[in-house]
């Protein structure tokens, strides 16, 4: 899945996915350093190649999407 994501995922591509959010922090010549890394366990494309290199293609990209349970345990 991940090569999937570095071959068609651009900087503005549409994507839903599905997974977790990890943060953790290390410290680099004294100044401390913060890292948010998304475990991906699913990734569905919303936009099409094409649909990339349009500029200010902005529409309603999550309204076929159902909420998540907001009993989430974070």
């Amino acid at each position: 899945q991940a090569e999937r994501c570095e071959k068609y995922l651009r900087k503005g591509s549409k994507a839903a996915v599905v997974g977790s959010v990890q943060t953790r922090s290390y410290d680099q010549d004294g100044s401390r350093r913060f890292i948010t890394e998304i475990i991906a366990d699913e990734v569905q494309f919303l936009s099409t190649r094409s649909d990339n290199a349009l500029e200010g293609d902005e529409g309603e990209v999550f309204g076929d999407l159902k909420p998540v349970d907001s009993d989430l345990p974070f």
